[in-house]
């Protein structure tokens, strides 16, 4: 599996504008078994919905498999 080119953070503190500097933590995780390792097509973390009004301090991840 490729790792991504830069960190995708799943939570970021409300206060001193962490999300948009880009400062987060990656709290959140998705284990997986042997047999779902190798079916691993993408996995991805959604910042989009952290970008609305009223957001949640958290983002959703998606792991996709074949």
């Amino acid at each position: 599996m490729k790792r991504p080119e830069y960190i995708q953070y799943t939570w970021w503190h409300y206060r001193m504008n962490m999300f948009k500097r880009k400062l987060g933590l990656c709290i959140d995780h998705i284990f997986v078994n042997e047999t779902l390792k190798d079916k691993i097509l993408a996995v991805d973390v959604d910042e989009n919905a952290r970008s609305w009004g009223r957001p949640s301090n958290y983002a959703s991840i998606t792991l996709e498999v074949a």
